[in-house]
């Protein structure tokens, strides 16, 4: 939370207290921005690290997947 965090298509940004967080997501396809005060995102986060260590994450899922999934649904 004190530092730009994510490699590959999601990334948290720490922001000022006007904007809270910024996470990013992007693909080949498509680009959102959530801007969410720093306390809501804050233990999700947490918890994700617990689970996920950093640099593990494509060992538990294939995210390239889980986003095409999701997009062909809602075509």
């Amino acid at each position: 939370m004190s530092r730009p965090a994510g490699v590959g298509d999601v990334l948290v940004i720490p922001g000022t207290a006007a904007i809270g967080t910024r996470c990013a997501q992007w693909s080949v396809h498509c680009r959102a921005a959530l801007d969410i005060a720093a306390s809501a995102v804050t233990p999700l986060l947490e918890q994700t690290d617990r689970v996920v260590p950093p640099g593990t994450e494509a060992f538990h899922i294939n995210l390239d997947h889980v986003v095409a999934e999701l997009m062909a649904r809602s075509e």
